[in-house]
């Protein structure tokens, strides 16, 4: 229906109103001959039927054409039916009864079509109507025109109620059909062709309902070579099936998957005479079915063992029940371990260790979170321990996934990798930092219970001499043996460490006063002083013992440490063999702890300075390098060099921070060198321990990259001696930092020959022979033989060969005559400040030294 002047007619109602108004032109044009060729009615009568048929035949014809046209009824037709009723009535008063009926059921149309409203309005016209054309009518026609207004009252008010109700049912049915998330449809054998195809074919299928209706469109727009939807009905139907599915083309071109329910009626004889369904979307089912076929597949394949565990009662942690598992589950879990399908979890481990993790579960299922544990323990079924890491996954329904992997290779390999870390790889002992930590750990227990602890730390008198007479392999036999030994004599309680080259330490947390600690010295004395027997050769290892007490002596690690060094360094120099710390003993203590604090506050009040010495390269005369040397403005001694505060830094712990800042100071000096267009590599001088630092590669790394500076600008520099204490553990961190493309000198080199073994295996690049050598080598003596065996030996490895020292220009010609590669001495420039050497740099002739 339209709105309320005009009523929209169906492809069927069409052809319906289109046959009356040709029946009517037919009936009309008829009527016009009777009249005209018939014979004639009194009083003209005749005549005017004949003009009013003359007037109303082109009237119908033009409501016949328009509704071919416009597809619909508009209400000015059912009122001037009634009119021309009227006119009719007037023309031919005997017709009067007949007429009048006729006009009620134009309103009863106008009822149908067009509702009450406009029903009133025709009746009203009607009625003045007919009164007017009473006046022609002998005796009257009030009784008739009465009649058409009761009569038409009554078709308005019931048939206009039932039309009503008609009209609502069939917008609820409208709505409900096109309400549907489906097309629904009607199939009638009687046509062979679809009656009923709802709106929704437009939003799912992008097809118009008239394009739906066609039974062509169904089959030109199939998906591939696949059936037809009329095919796939008729063979599902030949087999009793009432569900299809099948594909379609979108109007856009991409395939849509549905599935088509049907419902048969069948006719008296049985033969199947309408079929109706609904057709839906399964595009996302059929994808989300795929997904998760894909995802089933996925989990019945993967190598790590999931299940899924249902909380069947909310209020008991211990009700967790496995309802699904997958392969890889049970070859991770063999049988006992996991319980088949509906067995609890607390069932799969010992009791305590079940309950913890079946509380674990259910705390992730109630918060919704996902949750990780790692190293869960479990029994093995030949009796071993196994460990795997576990996800937990909440799911709906009071449900959580589980996913597991064993990780029993792994755990072994942490704790392998763990005890490598916190061991000498040598000794088997902890290392210093395994001890370290424990020390710390004891202080913070004793700091609870008041009970003292004792530090022992030691080294062996003669093993330089063991390494040099004997060779590296006797000196490393030497130290396992001590190790041994000391572990043999001392309680389980107390822990024995080797802190690196010679130097061992014990910590004792029971019976550790004056007294006991004293006791435990002499048992490692008397133990270590019985002949070790190495490759048949009877060796003595006497040993120097330093003790500290905590809290007399110190209540921190470092100053336990530190001091535990100076007593033992004093057991050494008495040749008594242990000695408890004591500040009398320490002739500079005072002193040294006032520098231990100033040293301290240099660092954070810029005290410290950098000095520049440049180095040459022999051949060309030109700076290739340039050494930091670290100064200190003390403010009341002036400036310190080295040797006056390194060794103080070392004892006391300062050197870690101090080597920091000596290595970001050189490499922010190589990148000013590099903005003035000097390509330098700047060495900075490292102490032996920082090689124990774990972060020093570290650092390095973060300053070269802060300061934008290539690795290979910086070269460290440790002396010989330094790399003799500990070959593994220099190693390790060279390794590391030559890695990154940092290089590495060997400083002082000749001064500790001990070293040559270790000279191939560490990643060097560089030898710096010292100035002792090259000072005295044109002296006439073997100084000179000294350095050309240095120079052959570095340039056979590769190495590149520095002379340091290089004071007078008769040094530097046997330098070169030697095939030295570089030099730095006062001939060329004495260390400088660094806001002098970027002028210096400027202002020097690269030919000036060679030439003098």
């Amino acid at each position: 229906m339209g709105g309320p002047d005009e009523a929209v007619l169906d492809d069927s109602a069409l052809r319906l109103w289109v046959r009356v108004y040709d029946l009517r032109v037919l009936v009309l044009f008829l009527g016009m001959v009777a009249t005209a060729f018939g014979p004639r009615t009194a009083g003209g009568r005749g005549l005017a039927l004949l003009l009013l048929a003359c007037g109303l035949l082109p009237y119908s014809l033009f409501l016949s054409l328009r509704l071919r046209r416009v597809h619909r009824l508009e209400m000015f037709m059912p009122i001037t039916d009634v009119l021309a009723s009227a006119a009719y009535v007037a023309a031919a008063p005997s017709t009067w009864g007949a007429v009048v009926a006729a006009a009620s059921a134009q309103i009863a149309l106008a009822v149908v079509m067009f509702g009450r409203r406009t029903a009133t309005i025709a009746m009203a016209v009607g009625i003045v109507a007919f009164e007017l054309a009473s006046l022609r009518v002998p005796g009257g026609g009030l009784v008739a025109v009465c009649g058409f207004a009761a009569g038409s009252t009554l078709i308005i008010l019931t048939v206009g109620s039932v039309h009503t109700r008609e009209r609502q049912s069939r917008t609820r049915y409208e709505e409900l059909v096109n309400g549907i998330q489906g097309v629904v449809w009607e199939y009638d054998t009687s046509v062979a062709g679809l009656t009923l195809v709802s709106e929704q074919v437009e939003s799912i299928l992008g097809w118009t309902v008239e394009e739906a209706l066609d039974l062509e469109t169904w089959r030109t727009r199939r998906v591939g070579d696949g059936p037809t939807p009329i095919e796939a009905l008729s063979a599902a139907l030949a087999e009793g099936r009432t569900t299809i599915e099948f594909q379609a083309l979108h109007a856009d071109g991409h395939p849509v998957s549905l599935r088509a329910r049907a419902t048969i009626t069948r006719d008296a004889s049985g033969a199947i005479r309408t079929v109706r369904g609904i057709i839906v979307d399964t595009t996302e089912l059929r994808r989300n079915r795929l997904a998760l076929r894909q995802l089933a597949d996925v989990i019945e394949n993967m190598q790590f063992g999931m299940t899924i565990w249902h909380l069947e009662d909310p209020d008991d942690d211990e009700s967790l029940v496995m309802t699904r598992r997958n392969p890889a589950s049970i070859e991770l879990f063999p049988a006992p371990v996991i319980p088949e399908l509906g067995a609890r979890l607390v069932d799969m481990f010992p009791s305590e260790t079940g309950i913890e993790f079946a509380r674990f579960v259910v705390e992730g299922i109630r918060s919704g979170e996902h949750a990780t544990m790692r190293d869960v323990p479990y029994p093995r079924p030949d009796g071993t321990d196994g460990w795997f890491s576990m996800r937990m996954i909440p799911l709906p329904g009071r449900c959580a996934a589980l996913v597991c992997e064993d990780v029993t290779d792994q755990h072994h390999a942490e704790n392998a990798l763990r005890h490598q870390a916190l061991h000498d790889s040598l000794t088997g002992l902890p290392n210093r930092a395994l001890m370290q930590d424990r020390l710390a750990g004891a202080l913070a227990a004793a700091r609870r219970t008041g009970d003292p602890l004792a530090l022992l730390v030691m080294d062996l008198d003669q093993f330089k001499e063991v390494n040099d007479t004997l060779g590296h392999p006797m000196g490393d036999h030497l130290l396992v043996e001590v190790g041994s030994r000391l572990a043999t004599v001392l309680r389980d309680c107390d822990t024995v460490a080797r802190l690196g080259g010679d130097e061992f330490a014990v910590l004792l947390t029971t019976d550790a006063t004056t007294s006991g600690a004293q006791r435990v010295a002499e048992r490692i004395r008397d133990e270590l002083g019985r002949p070790f027997d190495l490759g048949g050769v009877a060796v003595q290892a006497a040993s120097s013992i330093g003790i500290v007490l905590s809290p007399d002596h110190g209540e921190d690690a470092g100053t336990l440490t530190q001091r535990a060094d100076i007593a033992m360094y004093n057991a050494k120099r008495s040749g008594r063999g242990w000695a408890f710390y004591s500040p009398e003993d320490d002739r500079t203590s005072v002193r040294r702890l006032a520098f231990v604090s100033e040293l301290r506050r240099a660092l954070e009040r810029d005290e410290l300075v950098m000095h520049y010495q440049p180095q040459i390269d022999l051949a060309t005369g030109h700076v290739v390098g340039v050494e930091a040397l670290v100064r200190w403005h003390h403010p009341d001694h002036g400036l310190l060099l080295p040797a006056e505060f390194i060794q103080l830094a070392e004892v006391s712990g300062i050197i870690q921070p101090l080597t920091r800042w000596v290595v970001r100071t050189a490499v922010a000096q190589a990148a000013r060198l590099q903005e003035a267009g000097h390509s330098l590599v700047v060495g900075a001088n490292v102490s032996g321990r920082n090689l124990y630092d774990p972060d020093l590669a570290r650092g390095i790394a973060a300053d070269l990259a802060e300061f934008d500076v290539l690795p290979e600008m910086l070269l460290l520099e440790l002396t010989e001696s330094e790399l003799v204490d500990d070959p593994s553990q220099v190693m390790t961190v060279l390794t590391l930092v030559s890695g990154m493309g940092v290089r590495v000198a060997i400083d002082d080199f000749g001064t500790g020959w001990s070293s040559l073994a270790n000279l191939t295996r560490l990643p060097v690049h560089q030898i710096k022979i010292d100035r002792s050598f090259v000072s005295r080598m044109t002296d006439g003596g073997d100084d000179a033989v000294i350095v050309r065996s240095i120079i052959d030996l570095g340039h056979n490895l590769g190495l590149t060969v520095v002379a340091e020292g290089m004071e007078n220009t008769p040094t530097m010609r046997a330098l070169t005559d030697l095939g030295c590669d570089q030099g730095q001495g006062y001939l060329v420039s004495k260390p400088m400040p660094a806001e002098r050497l970027v002028d210096w740099l400027a202002a020097r002739e690269p030919e000036s030294i060679r030439s003098s």
